[in-house]
């Protein structure tokens, strides 16, 4: 099976030790490329059930680590230049740093009595439709400077998931990956809960964003490995879950 994700750089990083440098500016894309965003934007739009929002997203043009801190330049780019040209384009576009490469975040979220949950994403989204991943989204406000990304994730966790701030005992930014699909680049994240599977299970049905998934499921984490060998799992939440078993579950073990 080949491997759809790289790890760019493993942790792990406390909220003080992730550094966001803005460009000034929204990103401009070269003609071309913005011909076809624009082409794949309107192709979508005129899809019935795609849900598409053309918000701010942060592009990441370079990241490294120096003394101990992740250090990450990032230019405001939109959804729509994402979705155009990463998600529709991202095997045409041969320089993949002229892709919009959008920042994102996603969460190994694990209960109090060692579940992991995955969730079937719906036909209406507009990315990785009709296979699993974690919870997360796309970094899309940095008004919290250095600590936006614990802040995007803990959002994306209580719109998903129906998990608050105060029912995550621990928050921890295990490292940086990239779809290989779409380049992608994601902070990924572990959440150590205070609910045990069936509290959350209760919890899932509220979400406010419940219509994101048609399916959760909540996996014995012994049993993690075995699901990713038997269901199509997105390339980032792997990623995450190969950061989680190296930092997290063999430390537990």
């Amino acid at each position: 099976m080949p491997i759809d994700f790289s790890l760019l750089h493993t942790g792990p990083f406390a909220p003080e030790q992730i550094r966001l440098c803005l460009a000034p500016g929204l990103r401009i894309y070269p003609s071309a490329i913005t011909r076809l965003i624009e082409a794949a934007w309107e192709a979508a739009r005129r899809q019935s059930g795609i849900k598409l929002w053309d918000g701010p997203a942060y592009s990441l043009l370079g990241s490294r680590v120096e003394n101990g801190a992740l250090l990450c330049q990032v230019q405001q780019t939109t959804y729509k230049a994402f979705f155009g040209a990463n998600v529709c384009h991202c095997d045409d576009i041969e320089d993949k740093s002229l892709l919009a490469n959008s920042l994102a975040c996603c969460c190994v979220c694990e209960t109090t009595d060692d579940h992991v949950l995955l969730g079937l994403r719906s036909q209406s989204v507009a990315e990785d439709r009709g296979i699993w991943h974690i919870p997360g989204g796309n970094l899309d406000d940095i008004a919290a400077g250095d600590a936006a990304p614990f802040e995007q994730v803990r959002r994306e966790v209580e719109e998903e998931a129906h998990v608050s701030a105060e029912h995550i005992a621990a928050l921890t930014c295990l490292g940086m990956g990239r779809s290989l699909r779409t380049w992608k680049p994601e902070f990924l994240f572990h959440a150590r809960l205070t609910l045990n599977a069936e509290q959350l299970r209760t919890r899932l049905a509220h979400a406010q964003d419940a219509g994101e998934h048609t399916e959760w499921r909540l996996v014995p984490s012994s049993g993690v490995a075995g699901f990713t060998d038997t269901h199509t799992v997105s390339p980032i939440g792997l990623a995450a879950l190969a950061l989680w078993r190296q930092l997290i579950h063999r430390e537990e073990a």
